[in-house]
């Protein structure tokens, strides 16, 4: 992916910050399916460089993009997601780790992680990435758009 860098002085304040809330954030405790625990460390250097580099006109683009998304899931802490899993902490989380939340076994087996490469191939298309998945979404096609929402996620982690 290709991004467009945002001037030197807000990357600089982004990314302590970011690194910070992703720490607090990725430990989602005592999942039975093996979340990050205390003394695992989750890598989200790959958010951290997207969150970096991201435009402001691609993060914008991208929050449009997320109102699709939270018909079924909820980005804010504690917040209940009406149909699917919530994405707080997310990134870098084992995939179907999040503890309570009735998974597929598509899900719920996977061995794989909330990288960014990893999340855009399941965006590009939930079903080939998982067959079996219980997401009613058939995919985002268009990889500019796929690369805003990821830009917008990315920002979104670093926000306190």
């Amino acid at each position: 992916m290709m991004f467009i860098t945002r001037p030197q002085s807000y990357r600089a304040s982004l990314l302590p910050l970011l690194v910070s809330v992703l720490a607090a954030c990725s430990y989602e405790g005592g999942s039975s399916h093996g979340a990050a625990g205390v003394n695992e460390s989750v890598d989200v250097s790959d958010w951290e460089e997207i969150a970096e580099k991201a435009t402001a006109a691609s993060v914008v683009k991208g929050e449009a993009l997320f109102q699709m998304c939270t018909g079924c899931h909820s980005f804010e802490e504690g917040e209940p997601s009406p149909a699917g899993p919530g994405l707080f902490g997310f990134a870098g989380r084992r995939v179907g780790s999040l503890e309570a939340y009735p998974y597929t076994q598509a899900l719920a087996n996977s061995t794989e992680r909330w990288t960014v490469s990893h999340f855009d191939a399941f965006i590009a298309s939930p079903y080939d990435v998982y067959p079996g998945t219980g997401m009613a979404f058939s995919g985002l096609k268009n990889e500019l758009d796929r690369q805003a929402l990821i830009a917008f996620i990315g920002a979104r982690l670093s926000e306190p």
